[in-house]
């Protein structure tokens, strides 16, 4: 050796040597992809005891445990369990001597990320790798190639898979089924869910009773072009629903509400989906229409809360629709409405001081007023009101109890069959069996979704009523307080056709009214009649008619 170069060592890197205060300290780490596999097999603990088996063989001394947990190894930096074992490694003073793991495919499936990281490991920090179930290791050259091949191997095992199962997942929704979870009022039936009692041998997709909800909320914005705001409110007050605007907006732009899916598995192409529409796909367009700004080709008016019988407000002379505009004086700012064919056909829109006549406003206030009914006859109405609701919902209740009946019968009658099956009572064959298990499945779903369906109980019908009824006494009092949106909606609800302004007698037609709201003030009326004494006793009592028995029928008495 020529000593003359003796001088150049101290230009040589220092290796750092690890320090270990015991005989070989190993850490375990072991992990499965998936919470079923966790929670279904004991593959977490099994890698675990086959790990410490290997470390009394080769007298290693477990220090630590890292894993137990399931965790996708296809991204390494996303996994909580892993990094955490990483960072330690790098942060300890004293490094363990080896990783013990039952299988490379378990500590990663990235590939050359993974190759990275064991180069980083055993390079660098000096901490091998032992595979337990094939006993390579890193510490020779042979068994780190072995180690790299292994860790390639089981990132090209994973593309493989995740080709399978994407092409198996592409073909599943371009069939139109859905993967994933479902928006907004929708209830999803499957083979994997959480609550069984979405259990269903095939998906289904059904509207449930938000659903319903919220497709009065699509019409709401076309038919009535509210914002956004106006929806949620009626959200909250009216249907106790409550949605953030964020979650309303997301709800406007997902085509799945109309029937249609389109994601990276179609290839970004529209698939007819396989569930009910809630709305239609000309609804759909028509509120992004709206969203985007467009035109849309409706009785667009602006709505303006000073003029709030603007849609409902027609000229008796031509039928045509009367419209409301402003008049700015020195004094004050008026209000009126005019018809845009009939010269001469006007009224303002509210009473003044140096108005000659009513205002339409106050005009309509009495109207309304002529439809509340008498006090007296408040709690007999209330009376019939309840009686002809459990009339009228009898049968569907009657219905949704059979129903329920069935369900459990199946129910029973299934649990009974895997009863059997469990203590060998079940003779058949297995292939017998497998189709009466998938026969009971389907039926017991098909009463689920059709007991969802079913309608549903009132539990406050004592305070519905009262409600109704304090409403219904006060009609035109409601329309002097609500806001210009409600009674948009009460003018619609208590006028369908509008109302006619009769320029010459000066006072409103209603060719057609709510037939509830008729009753009321046709009642109302008698009752004021009779308290008079001009009410016609004879003229609305029909004639006596004989009752029907074993006789012939006759014409009367």
């Amino acid at each position: 050796m020529d000593t003359s170069l003796d001088y150049f060592k101290k230009f040589a890197r220092k290796i750092k040597e690890v320090v270990r205060t015991t005989i070989f300290p190993v850490w375990i780490y072991t992990r499965v992809s998936t919470k079923h596999q966790f929670i279904n097999n004991d593959s977490v603990e099994r890698q675990e005891e086959d790990a410490r088996l290997c470390a009394v063989k080769k007298e290693f001394t477990v220090t630590k445990v890292f894993g137990g947990t399931y965790e996708s190894a296809k991204k390494d930096f996303t996994r909580k369990e892993f990094m955490k074992m990483i960072e330690e490694v790098r942060k300890a003073k004293v490094k363990p001597y080896a990783i013990l793991i039952y299988k490379m495919s378990r500590f990663s499936r990235s590939g050359g990320s993974a190759v990275g990281l064991v180069d980083e490991l055993v390079e660098k920090m000096g901490v091998h790798l032992f595979e337990v179930s094939t006993g390579l290791d890193t510490t020779t050259t042979q068994g780190k190639i072995a180690i790299y091949n292994n860790l390639i191997t089981a990132y090209k095992e994973n593309e493989d898979k995740r080709e399978i199962c994407y092409s198996g997942m592409k073909a599943f929704v371009m069939k139109g089924y859905r993967l994933g979870n479902v928006p907004k009022g929708y209830d999803l039936y499957g083979k994997r869910v959480k609550d069984m009692n979405f259990f269903s041998p095939t998906q289904k997709i059904v509207i449930n009773d938000l659903g319903k909800i919220l497709q009065k909320a699509w019409h709401w914005k076309v038919d009535e072009e509210i914002t956004d705001a106006e929806i949620i409110r009626r959200l909250t007050i009216r249907h106790d629903t409550k949605m953030r605007p964020q979650q309303l907006h997301d709800m406007w732009r997902n085509p799945f509400y109309c029937g249609v899916q389109i994601n990276n598995l179609t290839g970004w192409i529209p698939i007819k989906g396989h569930w009910e529409a809630m709305v239609s796909k000309e609804l759909f367009k028509k509120v992004q229409d709206i969203i985007e700004g467009k035109h849309i080709k409706s009785k667009h008016r602006k709505k303006n809360p000073a003029l709030p019988l603007n849609d409902i407000m027609y000229c008796e002379k031509c039928s045509g629709k009367m419209v409301g505009y402003r008049v700015v004086k020195s004094w004050a700012e008026l209000w009126y409405y005019r018809c845009q064919e009939c010269k001469g056909v006007s009224i303002n829109a509210n009473s003044t001081p140096k108005s000659i006549r009513e205002g339409a406003h106050e005009k309509f206030v009495r109207l309304l007023a002529s439809y509340s009914f008498h006090p007296i006859i408040l709690e007999p109405f209330k009376l019939q009101f309840r009686k002809s609701y459990e009339y009228v919902k009898r049968e569907e209740y009657e219905n949704k109890k059979i129903i329920k009946q069935k369900l459990l019968q199946k129910e029973k009658e299934f649990s009974e069959l895997r009863k059997n099956k469990g203590i060998g009572k079940f003779q058949e064959s297995e292939e017998f069996y497998a189709q009466l298990k998938a026969e009971y499945e389907q039926q017991i779903v098909d009463l689920r979704v059709e007991l969802a369906k079913s309608v549903a109980e009132i539990s406050n019908l004592e305070e519905l009523i009262e409600k109704t009824f304090s409403f219904l006494s006060n009609v035109s009092n409601f329309w002097v307080s609500n806001p210009y949106e409600a009674n948009v909606e009460l003018q619609k609800v208590l006028f369908p056709s509008g109302i006619f302004l009769d320029s010459k007698k000066w006072e409103y037609l209603t060719p057609e009214v709510n037939e509830y709201f008729n009753i009321l003030a046709s009642l109302s009326k008698e009752f004021d009649e009779m308290n008079i004494g001009t009410y016609d006793h004879h003229a609305k009592i029909s004639d006596i008619v004989a009752r029907e028995g074993v006789e012939p029928s006759t014409s009367g008495l």
